[in-house]
């Protein structure tokens, strides 16, 4: 079983690299995300449809 430092930083990884993959999309806008229970506001790129 592995520790749940490494579990929160494979995640916390895995979240870094969404945001950074996400963050060249046209059509910005602003999205919520619950990440281990805290609402976290972050600017992500991301289209949505109209």
């Amino acid at each position: 079983m592995c520790p749940l430092s490494l579990i929160g930083f494979i995640i916390a990884f895995i979240a870094c690299a969404h945001i950074a993959l996400t963050i060249d999309k046209s059509e910005q806008k602003g999205v919520i995300y619950t990440f281990d229970g805290i609402e976290r506001e972050i600017l992500n790129k991301v289209n949505f449809p109209e």
